[in-house]
């Protein structure tokens, strides 16, 4: 359905806002980091080195993270909202038939009274009289021709 498509669509789009948002993320955190890490590097400072390239590893496992963590929530956002039209729909359906089905229930009690009071006497009572039920008048009078 159109709707089942604009969620797809919607849905594929974040992913790749994440996904560009992260790579940018990542990128400036590099670029901030290199430019320490060489000037400390030239100055002869290994344990300072050391101790901002940790921090950087530190620093991108957390943005790993926080972005898988988005990702997955994406995943199961789109996937729940899926479910959920799918069962609105089922519930919308299986309203319509049951409506249906009363109905045409109710039309075969309607049909099968009708047919046993005709079955039962060629009377009926208008105005408290008891009077001859009309059936078809022509029938028997005009001849195929």
């Amino acid at each position: 359905t159109a709707w089942f498509r604009r969620s797809t669509r919607t849905y594929r789009a974040r992913q790749a806002a994440a996904r560009r948002s992260y790579a940018t993320a990542k990128r400036n955190l590099r670029r901030s980091y290199r430019g320490r890490v060489l000037r400390q590097w030239r100055a002869g400072r290994v344990n300072k080195v050391v101790q901002l390239v940790r921090e950087y590893i530190g620093k991108l496992r957390v943005l790993r993270i926080r972005h898988a963590r988005a990702l997955r929530a994406m995943a199961l956002r789109y996937v729940r909202s899926r479910r959920q039209y799918r069962a609105a729909q089922l519930r919308r359906r299986s309203a319509h038939i049951r409506r249906y089905r009363r109905r045409m229930a109710q039309l075969k009690r309607l049909r099968r009274r009708r047919w046993s009071r005709r079955r039962r006497g060629g009377r009926r009572v208008v105005k408290h009289k008891l009077v001859p039920v009309r059936r078809n008048r022509f029938i028997g009078t005009i001849r195929a021709s």
